[in-house]
């Protein structure tokens, strides 16, 4: 026989008032952990927050202190630089810009030569040569293995090429046929900033030196590995005729974040007040294992 319900409803009230007492001293001791855990949560992104600015802080401050360095010839022979500024660590490399080959301004020969230069296969690189000097003209005229409106319609491409200048180096990813290891193996020997048909080779990395003797007829066979075997010693920094300088920023802003910027400066502009002009301006952040900057 089962025990009979109890006949107090005063005993069943406090029966069910314990239970919500229970239930809501659970609720609370919940609400108490989280606001803990908020707290800290809180705490951390706030100090995340300060680092972010102070980082921000120290980008700005390290463009001005580049542009000193490179007036006052403080940079050592790769154009790069390390400093420590309020405790933040700061690694810069200085790179002329005149010693890059300009993507809209370059003789087709040079540009041609280029991509002999950095990419291995011959045929390809020819390619490659061809699709970026369609994308620059300003007609619908496909050169020998290039690319213009139909090529990239039948690639499946949502965009056609520009048929006028690059705007920047990074557009070379919209390049038919230009792969993800193309665009790194150029992106660091061109511009879109100097408007030379030539480049300075006083201020040039190896690489665009030897393009600019395949260019001139100077290299008997630009495929011979034996050509490239005598490679001179790479330029010492030296000054930008034009005064144009990237200059890359790269600052240690937190455990876990490195935040990285790169300044295009022009520095002999009309801004008496800073002395430079900033003529573009990108920034990122990277894991904190990144490695170090590396631009020549």
């Amino acid at each position: 026989m089962s025990a009979p319900a109890s006949r107090n409803p005063r005993a069943r009230e406090r029966g069910a008032a314990l239970v919500v007492v229970l239930w809501f001293a659970a609720a609370l001791s919940a609400l108490a952990v989280d606001l803990v855990g908020l707290r800290r949560d809180v705490g951390l992104e706030a100090s995340v927050a300060m680092a972010q600015i102070r980082a921000a802080a120290a980008l700005d401050s390290a463009i001005d202190i580049a542009v000193e360095l490179v007036q006052e010839d403080g940079l050592d022979e790769e154009g790069r630089a390390a400093l420590t500024l309020d405790g933040i660590d700061i690694v810069l490399a200085v790179t002329p810009e005149s010693g890059r080959i300009d993507l809209n301004g370059a003789k087709e020969e040079l540009i041609g030569a280029l991509a002999r230069v950095a990419i291995d296969d011959a045929d390809h690189a020819r390619a490659v040569a061809a699709a970026i000097l369609d994308w620059r003209d300003d007609n619908d005229l496909r050169r020998p293995n290039g690319a213009e409106k139909s090529e990239y319609r039948r690639a499946g491409f949502d965009h056609a090429p520009a048929d006028g200048p690059f705007r920047y180096v990074d557009e070379l990813r919209s390049v038919l046929g230009v792969s993800e290891a193309d665009y790194r193996a150029l992106r660091d020997l061109v511009t879109t900033a100097s408007g030379r048909e030539e480049v300075d080779e006083a201020t040039a990395p190896e690489s665009v030196r030897r393009a600019a003797d395949i260019a001139q007829g100077l290299v008997a066979d630009p495929d011979d590995p034996a050509d490239a075997a005598e490679e001179a010693e790479p330029p010492v920094f030296a000054a930008d005729p034009a005064g144009l300088y990237t200059i890359d920023v790269r600052v240690v802003a937190a455990d876990t974040f490195t935040r990285h910027a790169r300044t295009l400066v022009w520095l002999q502009p009309l801004d008496a007040v800073r002395g430079y002009q900033i003529l573009d301006h990108r920034g990122w952040l990277l894991p904190r294992e990144a490695e170090p900057v590396k631009e020549r």
